[in-house]
């Protein structure tokens, strides 16, 4: 999302991902980094793994949400693993998709080329903060 013009209002649903995200505590309008982690918060919730708008989870998903700026604190579900790592592009790093039925890590890496190097198990939190994730998600493997 780019900021909006001067005097320009945007309304979201508080049930969509953007509306999630800044019940969540990620406000776009405080600052430009805050933006792009808000960004990142919308593409993390739809799993959104290259970036391009096209979500693959599926409503009533449970996922845990969290940053390095503790403003969202992982929870440690002990049946959930860490997902992905994120940036206001998208994925920096899958482990494991959400909702198997709607993606795959093979079909992942024909549409999104530049997530061909880091799928599955070589993706850690660790080497998605490296990448330069600033949003993590942990889901049901």
């Amino acid at each position: 999302m780019e900021p909006a013009e001067p005097a320009i209002f945007e309304i979201v649903c508080t049930s969509g991902a953007r509306g999630k995200c800044v019940r969540f505590g990620y406000l776009p309008w405080v600052s430009a980094a805050m933006r792009n982690i808000y960004n990142a918060c919308a593409r993390g919730v739809r799993a959104d793994y290259c970036g391009d708008g096209e979500g693959t989870t599926r409503n009533g998903i449970r996922i845990d949400l969290y940053d390095d700026r503790g403003i969202q604190q992982p929870d440690i579900d002990p049946t959930h693993e860490f997902e992905a790592g994120w940036t206001e592009a998208g994925a920096v790093c899958v482990r494991h998709v959400r909702v198997k039925e709607n993606i795959s890590l093979e079909s992942l890496a024909a549409s999104c080329p530049r997530l061909r190097d880091h799928l599955g198990a070589t993706c850690t939190e660790e080497r998605a903060r490296a990448l330069g994730a600033t949003l993590f998600v942990r889901s049901m493997p």
